[in-house]
């Protein structure tokens, strides 16, 4: 997530921005473009909806990796991760917290979402960061 505050509305860096193949808010590569894209106005809710449940398992391949690499304290990060999962899942039924992920998941991408993409995107490399934080966010 880091690279979105570095690099804010880069096409190709930024993850924040990068919805495709489930979403595309530019016309794509005619090699990369998907039948769904002409009826997304009509299916947006299914994967913003996944939002929540695709930022943890984002979250998962990043501690997964960083204990490949052997960065520091990796291995206690998961730890964590799992012991919270596992807190969670045991102390909340299926019946709540599989439907707070999708629900909290679909409000919080009905925010997010847009404000990005109301914002300049860029699709080369900006040299002025300064500048291009101005330009690209509120």
């Amino acid at each position: 997530h880091n690279k979105h505050h570095a690099l804010t509305n880069e096409q190709g860096v930024d993850e924040d921005i990068a919805t495709d193949p489930f979403l595309f808010t530019w016309a794509p590569d005619p090699k990369h473009d998907s039948p769904l894209r002409k009826i997304q106005h009509w299916i947006f809710f299914v994967p913003f909806s996944a939002l929540f449940a695709l930022w943890r398992v984002d979250t998962l391949n990043v501690v997964v990796n960083a204990i490949e690499e052997k960065r520091p304290k990796a291995k206690q990060e998961l730890f964590l991760l799992l012991a919270h999962y596992f807190v969670m899942l045991s102390v909340l039924p299926f019946n709540v917290w599989f439907p707070a992920v999708f629900l909290s998941g679909f409000m919080s991408a009905m925010i997010v979402t847009p404000t990005h993409q109301s914002e300049e995107i860029f699709s080369e490399f900006q040299h002025d960061w300064v500048a291009a934080q101005f330009t690209s966010t509120r």
